[in-house]
């Protein structure tokens, strides 16, 4: 099959998939926690009330503009209709297997991946359960994983080309992605001294950081200039981008906004702006007080980003625990529910040991962008808050690289000889 026909039919797929799971499953799909907000948001938007300032009770933390803009848009269009939201977002999700084919053959392009490769993961791609259900969800998710999808995509071209209209590009890319999610903003910091480290290039790193990063900053810039006019003060993003931080350092281990229960329920009633701050001190303060078991934390909290979920409980029908089933005699759902964890961790380990294969078998210049990625996102997660779906957008590079790993073998015939392979990789 053509790379057209082959490219159109697995988007086909993707397509009919995501939209026919928000369409069959559309009764059962509620809008409830971090949703309410946005959808909340996302409607006095729509009315022409703003963008909100806070929750309100005043306990929700404040937002970037992103999610708010692409629901409001949405209503814009066919009113307070969260089912065509989740088919918006099932549109968008079709385009995931598109992205990761056209990245992994960009690099199998290269000579890092095998010629089969790119065609493996625009597969596997289709049958995440993470991306299936994340369309029914109006959280960032899936407009953040396509976001950075497109950066990624952009991002490995100019690794192999250092063009500097790439480059502009990708950090229009990146300062869309942090309008929806700020973590985004400050991976060019992260993979400018990924790069200058493990290739012992200073100049090309610094280039592409101040490029990437003042581009970044002119297209959040007028986000940044009605922060400053509205609350009087300068935000870039979102003045409690960091909140979190108290999750991570707090001696108890909690892990909920428990307002109900002190330290915080001494803040709940406190202005937004006092209150923050006052979260943002303890958490120092706990830093500083605890700092062993801040550090025994953050391992805890790298296994908790990548191994202690699923994803499959945002699912409505897939919520039950496997415990509970197994006690009730209901081996259909386990069936059905192990499926799709065995299907997820097959992805996250596969592609982690994808990973290390691919860089055994190849330079680590063309792969930089993959391996750095999910590098920051553990680092970020570590030092801040974890949680499983925070390692979402990582997904289709983990599949890219379990594609490779399961073609290699393939083509070797065993995963020993696949492993001590060598290709030759010539990068422009």
């Amino acid at each position: 099959m053509s790379t057209r026909r082959f490219t159109l039919a697995i988007w086909l797929i993707a397509l009919a998939m995501n939209v026919g799971y928000v369409l069959a499953f559309d009764r059962v799909l509620e809008v409830e926690s971090d949703a309410e907000g946005y959808d909340r948001g996302a409607v006095a938007l729509w009315e022409g009330r703003g963008f909100p300032v806070s929750g309100e009770e005043g306990l929700e933390p404040k937002r970037e503009p992103g999610m708010y803009v692409f629901l409001a848009s949405v209503y814009s269009l066919f009113g307070h209709d969260v089912r065509m939201a989740r088919i918006g977002q099932a549109v968008l999700a079709s385009t995931f297997p598109l992205f990761a084919f056209a990245i992994a053959r960009r690099l199998s392009d290269a000579g890092v991946l095998p010629a089969a490769a790119p065609r493996l993961a625009a597969a596997l791609t289709v049958i995440c359960p993470a991306f299936l259900f994340y369309t029914g969800v109006l959280m960032r998710e899936t407009l953040l994983t396509f976001l950075f999808l497109a950066s990624l995509l952009v991002l490995t071209g100019y690794v192999s080309q250092p063009r500097v209209r790439r480059l502009v590009l990708y950090g229009a890319l990146v300062g869309l992605g942090a309008l929806v999610d700020g973590r985004l903003m400050y991976f060019p910091v992260f993979f400018a001294g990924f790069w200058a480290v493990t290739q012992r290039s200073w100049r090309p790193a610094a280039r592409f950081l101040v490029v990437a990063f003042v581009v970044a900053l002119v297209v959040i810039s007028p986000w940044a200039i009605r922060n400053y006019v509205v609350l009087d003060r300068f935000v870039l993003l979102t003045s409690q981008q960091y909140k979190g931080f108290w999750l991570a350092t707090n001696p108890e281990g909690i892990l909920e906004w428990d307002w109900d229960r002190e330290p915080l329920r001494s803040f709940r009633d406190l202005p937004p702006e006092i209150r923050d701050q006052k979260i943002a001190d303890l958490a120092i303060e706990n830093l500083r007080d605890h700092p062993v078991r801040y550090g025994g934390s953050a391992v805890v909290r790298f296994f908790r980003l990548w191994f202690s979920g699923s994803n499959s409980s945002v699912m409505p029908l897939m919520a039950r625990s496997t415990a509970a089933a197994v006690e009730a005699r209901d081996w259909g759902y386990v069936a059905l529910k192990l499926s799709f964890v065995g299907l997820h961790y097959t992805f996250v380990l596969g592609g982690l040991a994808g990973l290390v294969l691919c860089v055994r078998r190849a330079r680590l210049y063309p792969l930089m962008p993959l391996v750095a990625f999910p590098a920051y996102i553990s680092v970020l997660h570590m030092i801040l808050f974890a949680t499983p779906r925070y390692h979402v957008p990582t997904l289709p590079i983990l599949i890219i690289f379990l594609s490779g790993l399961v073609t290699a073998v393939a083509e070797q015939g065993t995963v020993s000889r696949a492993w001590n392979a060598r290709a030759e990789v010539r990068v422009a």
